[in-house]
């Protein structure tokens, strides 16, 4: 068969041994062999190098915790590829365990990501593990075996043969005399009034959990946002919008990403005026019963951090961990405030203190589940306090 070479892909990784743990170092390389028209820069382009980047990892053992993550670019393709030497540090502080996969995709793939990036690093991941085996099975001067205590989390789902639903996990389990289920992940839920910092503060517990994170007040907004597209108010026009709307929810680790008939609606329903519409339909009872079910679909395998206004009263009452998060309103207007001054600096304080004190009489005087602390949760009054104070806070109290 006749062939001929227009592109090759290198990638190369590489684990040393330290005295503090493992390096792994990982390099991707693009080579096209022909001229080609580059479509972004509307210009042609000569043969040769198109990316070429080198990946650090430093790792931590036996808990395999990447301390530190650097990269270097050298040949690329637009000047913002080089944005990615930055974004490979925030891999800092994260353990390579199940879920490792999909929190670097989520990372690095997306829209605005680096596929390139994601790729190589999902092979360091595998290739790390590879590292951690090896460097526990070699013979030691005293001709024996260093043998780590096991914690099957380590299986990463790089690879279908590690894998719980793969063919060498039953053999491995029994071996290691591990039960048949996995420990099962909890739903956590973080309550609260608006601008308490609940979104932040479940976005930052989800990612040190590599749980899933639930933004349930987005699912009101979601609904709101079309009900004022189409002039939609009332019970009766309500509950005809819930039959005919469907409502997808994508979740991430620090993010929930909503889809209203198909159309991504995540950047559009963070605007005081759906808010206020939002806690308005909330408080129908039809509204209510629509989005329960979906709710509780999103969160049946657990592994979640669900934050709102009733998750731990009426959505999950069951859930392990129930937090309130509260803070002064002085201090929780001044948040709104700074938040919102982002997408429109003439924004003005006063007006957002109003509104919130407005929001606060309606969330808590509603008829149909009133925003107020479920019973048994943890209240955290976040007056003065910073998000990693907070975040160390509800992370002792689950550890407890």
């Amino acid at each position: 068969m006749d062939k001929k070479l227009i592109h090759r892909r290198s990638v190369i990784v590489e684990s040393f041994e330290t005295g503090s743990g493992l390096v792994i170092e990982g390099r991707l390389q693009d080579e096209r062999f022909f001229p080609s028209y580059y479509y972004t820069r509307e210009s042609f382009v000569d043969p040769g190098v198109i990316h070429g980047m080198r990946v650090r990892l430093q790792v931590s053992m036996p808990d395999m915790t990447i301390r530190t993550a650097e990269a270097e670019i050298g040949e690329v393709p637009l000047p913002e590829c080089r944005e990615i030497r930055e974004s490979v540090g925030l891999l800092a502080g994260t353990p390579i365990r199940k879920g490792f996969s999909g929190k670097v995709r989520g990372m690095f793939g997306g829209k605005k990501g680096c596929l390139h990036i994601m790729n190589l690093i999902l092979v360091m991941g595998s290739a790390a593990m590879q590292g951690f085996w090896a460097y526990y099975s070699r013979v030691r001067k005293d001709d024996r075996v260093r043998k780590p205590a096991f914690d099957e989390s380590l299986l990463v789902d790089s690879c279908w043969l590690w894998r719980s639903d793969g063919p060498l996990w039953e053999k491995f389990r029994k071996a290691q005399n591990i039960p048949d289920a996995l420990p099962r992940k909890h739903i956590i839920t973080i309550d609260g009034p608006a601008g308490a910092g609940k979104s932040t503060i479940a976005r930052e517990v989800a990612r040190r959990l590599s749980y899933r994170y639930l933004d349930t007040g987005a699912l009101y907004r979601a609904l709101a946002y079309k009900a004022l597209r189409k002039g939609i108010s009332g019970e009766e026009g309500l509950a005809s919008l819930c039959r005919e709307t469907r409502i997808e929810v994508r979740l991430d680790q620090d993010k929930t990403s909503v889809f209203v008939d198909g159309e991504d609606v995540t950047g559009r329903i963070r605007t005081p005026e759906i808010g206020m519409a939002a806690s308005e339909i909330s408080a129908l009872p039809v509204v209510r019963e629509a989005l329960l079910s979906v709710q509780r679909d999103i969160a049946k395998e657990g592994g979640i951090v669900a934050e709102g206004r009733d998750m731990g009263t009426v959505v999950f009452p069951e859930a392990d961990f129930k937090f309130f998060l509260d803070a002064s309103p002085e201090e929780r207007g001044r948040r709104r405030f700074l938040e919102l001054r982002e997408k429109d600096p003439e924004i003005e304080a006063e007006g957002v203190l109003r509104d919130l004190e407005k929001r606060d009489i309606q969330d808590r005087k509603r008829k149909i589940a009133p925003l107020k602390p479920p019973k048994g949760a943890i209240i955290v009054d976040s007056t003065g306090l910073s998000v990693e104070d907070v975040v160390g806070n509800v992370i002792k109290a689950i550890d407890k």
